[in-house]
């Protein structure tokens, strides 16, 4: 990772505690949990406020959470130009490869156009089965 990621990483990761406080706030969760069960509840109302991009950030951090909860994994900032997540929060799997294993940036925008029928958690929930079976 660059210079630009290192630097923004750390930012991010300073400052990550905060913003979930400012995202519990908003969805009016005291203590969040970074459950499946949690995630599903909070997403049944999180459609209406996608379009705000504080908000969508927030839920992004919020969801990067839950997959940490549930496999390993780091934060990493996006580095490649083409990509949706250039420049902000994505999740890495720990491994040697550090394979990109959270798009949600991508997942938001399926989930605009209609093609993620399970929404957000079910996503999750894939992966999260798919990272505990290998």
């Amino acid at each position: 990772m660059g210079r630009v990621e290192d630097k923004m990483l750390k930012e991010f990761l300073d400052n990550k505690e905060n913003l979930l406080l400012e995202f519990s706030k908003i969805v009016n969760v005291k203590n969040l949990k970074y459950t499946i069960k949690e995630l599903r509840s909070i997403e049944n109302n999180m459609m209406r406020l996608l379009c705000d991009e504080k908000i969508s950030e927030l839920y992004n951090i919020y969801i990067g959470e839950v997959l940490l909860k549930n496999i390993k994994g780091e934060w990493s900032i996006g580095k490649f130009k083409k990509d949706l997540a250039y420049h902000k929060p994505i999740i890495l799997k720990e491994d040697k490869n550090k394979m990109r294993l959270c798009p949600i940036a991508d997942w938001f925008e399926l989930l605009k156009m209609g093609k993620l029928k399970d929404g957000i958690s079910g996503m999750v929930l894939r992966v999260i089965e798919f990272e505990n079976i290998n």
